[in-house]
């Protein structure tokens, strides 16, 4: 089992994503209720995408990030070969009724530069 998870450790590409978490609403009024951050992970040939969910807020319901914070997040994707080596990300922040916020800009990851 061990040698298995390693293996499967070994084909994915490590990614550290960095952000600051935004300060205003879409409006322009003071971001005060932010919750977490998602990202919407999409495969770009197939179209298939997963959401990774990110909460500020601990057990008790209390945010450990707050707005203007400089955050990272680190995950892995699985390599691939073209066309299905590229990957798109797009963050959106979250609200504590769990309103999504507009998208940040996406950025393009190509999975094919990672060699095991």
């Amino acid at each position: 089992m061990r040698v298995l998870q390693r293996l499967v450790y070994l084909l994915l590409l490590p990614l550290t994503l960095y952000w600051t978490n935004p300060t205003t609403n879409a409006d322009g009024s003071p971001c005060t209720d932010l919750a977490g951050v998602i990202f919407l992970v999409r495969q770009a040939a197939t179209g298939n995408a997963y959401e990774v969910r990110l909460s500020f807020l601990d057990e008790d319901g209390l945010p450990y990030a707050a707005e203007g914070d400089s955050l990272r997040m680190e995950f892995s994707l699985p390599p691939g070969r073209a066309p299905y080596d590229w990957w798109r990300i797009t963050v959106f922040s979250f609200d504590f009724s769990d309103n999504k916020g507009d998208s940040s800009n996406t950025i393009s990851v190509n999975a094919s530069d990672y060699s095991h």
